[in-house]
């Protein structure tokens, strides 16, 4: 895709998009080779998945992870952990997730939980999905927590979407999303009538986990970074405050 939309950018037959969290995957793995094909059927147009590479590639790099840590018959968040000896600030993430999920306590019948670990654009995600698959097959999610270490954050509201709307569009992607081709794509002409996760009437949020993270031997430069953000932030707290009227 990179090729169409941005030819300067495909260099030496490789789209920088396709790979991109795959070739520089967060774990302890010394021996790593990262292929892909590029495939563009001419009759169906393709475009960026609301994000970029992170958005298919995690999924299939976090699969195989699973795949991995059930061949070692280990629990998947251990075995994840166990490689994150170069990345704390990911693994901190992933025990808080882990944490705020119930991650080993006891689930009903028919329910089990999923973990994922990522690093997309210079933020460390975790994330645990609680689903259930009742006896017709039928998949809900009852719960989702997430763990984000954004580093500085000058307005938390914006992280907090973020991270909302990934998930709901994850989420509807993966329930509910498919396009029926039939001489054209005729969904894409019915967007609004497609489901959504964020259309469920039991879609809540129920509070952000914010990983903070401290540093040792900030550069001084840093530290004024740092104060600024406060300071900017402090700034906006005092731009939300309700007008008072003038005493007569």
């Amino acid at each position: 895709m990179i090729a169409r939309w941005l030819p300067p950018a495909f260099q030496r037959g490789i789209d920088i998009d396709a790979v991109d969290s795959a070739a520089d995957i967060p774990y302890d793995i010394p021996n790593l080779r990262v292929e892909y094909v590029r495939e563009e059927p001419p009759a169906v147009p393709t475009g960026f998945w609301r994000g970029v590479g992170p958005n298919n590639n995690i999924f299939a790099i976090e699969s195989f992870i699973d795949e991995l840590a059930k061949k070692a018959g280990k629990d998947p968040v251990a075995f994840r952990r166990e490689m994150l000896g170069k990345a704390p600030r990911l693994a901190a993430a992933l025990d808080l997730a882990a944490s705020k999920a119930g991650w080993g306590n006891p689930l009903p019948v028919r329910t089990g939980r999923g973990v994922e670990v990522q690093i997309s654009f210079g933020s460390f995600i975790a994330t645990v999905a609680e689903v259930e698959v009742d006896e017709a097959g039928e998949v809900s999610v009852r719960r989702i927590v997430t763990a984000v270490d954004t580093g500085i954050v000058v307005n938390p509201d914006t992280v907090i979407a973020q991270l909302q709307g990934g998930l709901l569009f994850g989420l509807t992607a993966a329930l509910y999303g498919e396009i029926t081709i039939d001489k054209r794509p005729r969904a894409a002409e019915q967007f609004q009538r497609l489901p959504h996760a964020a259309h469920r009437p039991d879609a809540r949020h129920r509070g952000a986990h914010h990983q903070k993270w401290r540093s040792t031997g900030w550069p001084r430069r840093g530290r004024h970074q740092c104060r600024a953000a406060r300071d900017l932030q402090r700034a906006l707290r005092r731009d939300r405050r309700p007008a008072t009227a003038p005493a007569d």
